[in-house]
């Protein structure tokens, strides 16, 4: 279970550099999401977060 909690904190730790190294201009490109659907970049990484914060804070949290 140490590794999966590692792995986890290093793959978010590189999406927060990736996120923060993003330039402005870039966060209105587009991304096919699927099912011939589009969103922008700024949108998919507000989407993370929340989705993240939404794991953490109803599932982690919870099981300590």
């Amino acid at each position: 279970m140490d590794e999966i909690v590692n792995l986890f904190g290093t793959l978010n730790k590189q999406i927060i550099y990736i996120i923060k190294n993003t330039p402005n201009d870039r966060l209105s490109n587009l991304c096919d999401i699927g099912n011939n659907q589009q969103k922008s970049l700024e949108w998919l990484i507000k989407d993370y977060l929340e989705h993240m914060e939404h794991h953490i804070n109803n599932q982690i949290l919870i099981k300590k």
